[in-house]
């Protein structure tokens, strides 16, 4: 309901938004796994099971499968590559929440440990912009 009201008010100013649909569509898939964290989080919490810790990784990727969707749509947009992208940090965030996915089927308990991969992330970027 609320991508609606955005999308029509986007629509109806006199001076519209200077974005593309594409980008108003990414950024609105992105919103959505946005809003499904809290409730990935109560349940990867609550619950000690693989399921749990499926959700909320599953969440975690597509999070940052639109966040890289988003940062492609602004490179097509404006015919330029973005100087730092920040896809890095989501691969290395995709590759954490399928460590933590796999760990879960063995170890619910420890699965949620793979995110601390992403204290590499700064180091990935690093790497990335040499090569």
């Amino acid at each position: 309901m609320l991508a609606t009201f955005w999308l029509a008010r986007a629509r109806t100013k006199e001076e519209p938004e200077a974005a593309s649909g594409a980008y108003a569509w990414s950024l609105l898939s992105h919103l959505f796994f946005v809003t499904l964290m809290p409730f990935s989080m109560i349940v990867a919490g609550r619950y000690d099971l693989a399921p749990a810790i499926w959700v909320y990784g599953t969440n975690m990727i597509l999070l940052s499968l639109t966040a890289i969707g988003i940062t492609l749509v602004i490179e097509r947009d404006i015919q330029r590559r973005l100087v730092p992208s920040g896809r890095p940090e989501y691969c290395v965030l995709i590759a954490s929440a399928i460590l933590s996915m796999a760990i879960g089927f063995y170890s619910p308990d420890g699965a949620m440990y793979a995110y601390f991969l992403n204290l590499a992330s700064p180091l990935v970027r690093r790497w990335t912009e040499r090569v």
